[in-house]
């Protein structure tokens, strides 16, 4: 139930940076794929490297999302990197914030 809550909550965060950069909201689906793909990946690449290296999953995890967002949203590939920059980087934070409170 936590990781769907999670999904939700980074899809909003998304959905909330893409409105802002874009000006409109693209939908819950695509953002809820992207969430999806890109926090899947990270999971499965930190199930595989061990723990100093679980950035890694976090890099080919942006890597994704990048690839993704860039494709559904048809936009361009540098607003798509800011745009990815800014979600990896609140995702980090809250992760980390995350860490400290539990």
């Amino acid at each position: 139930m936590s990781y769907v809550i999670g999904m939700l909550v980074s899809a909003a965060i998304l959905g909330v940076i893409v409105a802002v950069r874009e000006g409109e909201f693209p939908g819950w689906g695509p953002l809820c794929g992207i969430a999806l793909a890109s926090g899947g990946t990270r999971g499965l690449v930190g199930i595989f490297i061990p723990t100093p290296f679980d950035l890694l999953g976090t890099v080919v995890g942006a890597g994704i999302a990048l690839l993704l967002i860039g494709w559904l949203l048809e936009s361009p590939m540098r607003r798509t990197a800011v745009t990815t920059a800014i979600w990896f980087g609140i995702m980090i934070l809250l992760s980390l914030l995350w860490g400290l409170v539990s």
